[in-house]
């Protein structure tokens, strides 16, 4: 590798960077080579190649994992760089040196960095400094000469899924705990051993977020990554081989699925094995942790977006947003959208499919799907999604307003309840926030 070896590579979002500079300095002061992005990078280079080759070259990354750190993909991509290479050693942690500047631990993610013993922002800077510098000391090579080379190749199916996949670090390290808490009861209390769910409405982006955890985190299974659907097996259940230390990830679990058949499936894996379970509804209720993947961020959405097609100007680009609104950023909305601007070859643009957010083929089978969750609601969720829709509501305060309350004609709370099972309803607060895309088919269906 080229370049100089650094003993430590600060990673702080933009507002953590006053405490980065202290922090830097007194590092430098102890004789350690120190990379801080805004010292060294030169000018005209480019950013991502400078802070990917500067990674590569470090023996620790220092995170300050503030709750702003956490959503900030740069950072977190930062962090998993430094925590597979941590991992191929043996120990996820090793490379790593967490600074916690918030009073809880809620925030960090994965569970190993609560696990690991992190440093506080009330010790002086001169005392972190030296910490980290004795730690540092220990390390011999660096990132880039332990980072996982090669890993296993996925089926062209999990690859069209890699392809398209964006963001989702929460999802992603959420889902890693989940699986893994049950090996750090300290922290952790998991009673149901090493499996996790996967659910969301269709379109989410559910098997991607697994495809793209067994890609990065493969190296962490020897026994392998073994992918099994209920979708094809029909009333047989799919076969487990009780594999050592290896990941299976089980697709197209149905809400109807019958339980005794998922307990026989978990009871085949072997005790070190860690299983994934993918379906539209958690159809356990809460027995097992659950990973729930929802509307891309805005930021991942216009990525995706703009994979196909860059907005011609500003008027384009406001039109971009309303369409990714529109269809409450359901990645497979949007990346069907994305293709079919990207076939029409410049004869639509953002603004045009705004105008006509439903209208055409390219989402049809994607709204099909989304009419078989609608089908299976009870008739006062039918009567809260029409009401919602009907009054151009996206989000329900709590107590909701009294007119939806006199539609529904039951108890909202536990009807929102049950439209969070089914994906449709997310908690923010004091507000639930109701899908927009499956109020765009009720709206359809409804007129």
């Amino acid at each position: 590798m080229s370049g100089p070896t650094y003993d430590v590579f600060l990673s702080f979002c933009g507002p953590d960077r006053p405490f980065g500079r202290k922090l830097a300095l007194q590092l430098r002061t102890l004789g350690l080579q120190v990379f801080l992005d805004e010292d060294d990078i030169e000018p005209f280079a480019s950013i991502t190649d400078t802070i990917a080759a500067a990674l590569s070259r470090a023996k620790a990354l220092v995170a300050y994992f503030s709750r702003r750190y956490a959503d900030r993909p740069a950072c977190q991509q930062e962090l998993m760089s430094a925590f597979l290479a941590g991992q191929c050693e043996g120990d996820p942690c090793g490379r790593i040196m967490v600074i916690n500047p918030e009073p809880g631990t809620d925030h960090l993610r994965p569970v190993h960095l609560a696990d690991a013993k992190f440093l506080r922002t009330h010790e002086p800077v001169a005392e972190l400094a030296l910490q980290i510098s004795k730690r540092a000391s220990e390390l011999e090579s660096t990132i880039g000469e332990v980072q996982p080379r090669h890993r296993a190749f996925p089926a062209l199916a999990q690859r069209v899924h890699l392809r398209h996949f964006t963001g989702r670090w929460r999802e992603l390290w959420d889902l890693h705990t989940a699986l893994h808490a049950s090996d750090y009861p300290m922290v952790v209390e998991a009673e149901c051993g090493s499996v996790a769910w996967i659910c969301g409405l269709p379109g989410a982006g559910k098997t991607a977020l697994a495809t793209a955890y067994a890609w990065r985190f493969g190296s962490a299974y020897p026994g392998g990554v073994q992918w099994l659907s209920m979708r094809t097996t029909g009333s047989a259940s799919p076969a487990i081989r009780s594999t050592p230390e290896s990941l299976w990830v089980i697709d197209d679990i149905p809400e109807d699925a019958d339980l005794d058949r998922i307990d026989a499936l978990l009871l085949a894996a072997h005790p070190s094995a860690k299983v994934i379970l993918i379906g539209r509804e958690d159809v356990t209720r809460g027995m097992l942790p659950v990973v729930r993947v929802g509307p891309l961020p805005l930021a991942d959405a216009v990525a995706v977006l703009d994979r196909y097609r860059v907005p011609d100007d500003v008027m384009d680009s406001t039109a971009r947003e309303l369409v990714i609104r529109s269809l409450g950023g359901n990645a497979g909305a949007l990346t069907a959208v994305g293709e079919r601007l990207m076939d029409r070859q410049g004869a639509e643009s953002y603004v045009s499919q705004a105008a006509q957010i439903d209208v055409g083929p390219h989402l049809d089978r994607l709204l099909a799907d989304v009419r078989t969750v609608i089908d299976r609601m009870a008739a006062p969720e039918l009567r809260l999604l029409r009401a919602a829709q009907a009054s151009g509501i996206r989000a329900l305060p709590l107590p909701p307003p009294a007119a939806i309350s006199a539609r529904v004609g039951t108890d909202v709370a536990s009807t929102l309840r049950q439209l969070q099972v089914r994906g449709v309803a997310r908690r923010n607060g004091r507000v639930w926030v109701l899908d927009p895309l499956v109020l765009l088919v009720v709206g359809r269906d409804h007129d």
